[in-house]
């Protein structure tokens, strides 16, 4: 009988830094959830190890160390287009990675790369592949109401990526339930790494005055929303909460901040309801000015349609983080108001139940600084993007662990 191999565990913390190509599609023209999601943890990252950030080639260049930039191309033909973005998506990869071999590939899972090199190459260079996926593909593009042969590709590559990976990272219990229902998934497998929020930037500011003088809040209630503009944010039940709300408080103001494709449709609803004076559509706000914004608000708002994965906490955290209390939907992944007492969940898509909690916190402001202050204490002790880079950190050093185990025992049942 033979004996079994002990394989000693190699512990790569101690060994060196960890070398990361961490590839991603998203596009930094422009700041969204997707581009701070992705820039928070490159840098934090960064800080114990060597990370290279490929990515699309943006307008703007992008203020880090370590860059792969991917052009793209347009051509008139589509197979030719595709051709060649998908050659130069192969070609920059495997530069950099003959260069300076990674230990593993983090790859941001956004339902266009439908054929990643980081998938090839993994396989082809043994190196751990780990994804990231921070929504319900499926969920959104069935409400973008896409052509269903673009569905059908989307599903192809989400079960080829989740099947192949090495590990898997949601960002929601959710997201983490839906993948192993519909992929059959092996539960351990898949690791919940929720988001987090920069509390350097999004804090308490005492900087009301300017943004009051700006948009006349002197003295009024404020009642604020930040973020894209779009059909899931249901920002029409909040329009529809808003004379419920005025009748009691007449000195209230909605401030929208942000832009997207919903914005007309949005401002031509507060006018047909005879309230746009008391409605402020800020329009494209900078990433670094939204703090200013929230802080200029008395209550925030996220009355989100409900979506079968849940949603990722970034909003409530940016909010919470400013010690402001939060009116929220009840739906998968917002489960922490009522956890800590930082908000009040309502029923999603109804509008009486939005107006109700709204003027319940606006009337009463103990409440409402109490909640604030507990919401802020929260994300301090917990979810800063440096304690999700060392939750994801952790979770590498394990994948590498496992992978050059199973190297070792492979070799060694190979030479029996």
């Amino acid at each position: 009988m033979a004996k079994e191999n002990k394989i000693p565990k190699r512990n790569y913390l101690r060994i060196k830094q960890m070398n990361i190509h961490y590839l991603t599609d998203i596009y930094f023209g422009e700041k969204n959830a997707g581009t701070t999601h992705t820039l928070e943890i490159y840098n934090n990252l960064s800080k114990k190890n060597e990370v290279h950030l490929i990515c699309q080639k943006p307008q703007t260049e992008i203020e880090i160390k370590n860059k792969c930039y991917i052009p793209l191309f347009g051509t008139k033909r589509v197979k030719r287009t595709i051709l060649l973005n998908f050659l130069f998506w192969m070609i920059y990869p495997l530069y950099i990675l003959i260069k300076k071999k990674p230990d593993i590939f983090y790859q941001r899972f956004d339902g266009t790369l439908f054929l990643s090199p980081s998938l090839i190459f993994s396989k082809l260079f043994n190196i751990p592949l780990v994804m990231e996926v921070n929504g319900n593909m499926l969920d959104e593009i069935s409400m973008r109401h896409e052509p269903q042969v673009y569905v059908k590709l989307i599903k192809l590559c989400e079960k080829s990526y989740y099947s192949k990976a090495s590990r898997i990272i949601t960002v929601t219990e959710g997201i983490k339930q839906e993948i192993i229902k519909k992929y059959r998934i092996p539960e351990e497998k898949i690791e919940v790494i929720g988001n987090g929020v920069n509390t350097d930037i999004f804090r308490p500011l005492n900087k009301r005055s300017n943004l009051k003088t700006k948009y006349g809040l002197d003295k009024n209630n404020v009642v604020a929303f930040a973020g894209i503009l779009v059909e899931w944010q249901g920002l029409k039940y909040l329009i529809e909460a808003a004379p419920a709300i005025l009748k009691e408080e007449t000195e209230t103001i909605f401030l929208i901040i942000g832009d997207g494709p919903l914005k007309n449709d949005l401002i031509q609803k507060v006018k047909d309801l005879n309230i746009d004076k008391k409605f402020i559509f800020t329009g494209f706000v900078s990433y670094d000015e939204v703090p200013l914004y929230i802080n200029a608000s008395d209550v925030c708002v996220v009355p989100k349609i409900p979506l079968k994965s849940g949603y990722s906490p970034l909003k409530l955290y940016e909010y919470m983080a400013c010690g402001k209390a939060v009116i929220a939907s009840d739906v998968r992944g917002f489960e922490i108001l009522n956890q800590v007492k930082a908000g009040v969940l309502v029923e999603p898509q109804n509008s009486q139940k939005l107006s109700e909690a709204i003027l319940q916190v606006l009337k009463d402001g103990a409440l409402k600084n109490e909640m604030g202050k507990r919401g802020r204490n929260e994300v301090l002790m917990h979810y800063s993007w440096g304690n999700v880079a060392q939750k994801t950190e952790e979770l590498f050093i394990n994948t590498l662990n496992e992978n050059y185990i199973n190297s070792k025992r492979l070799r060694a049942s190979s030479r029996l």
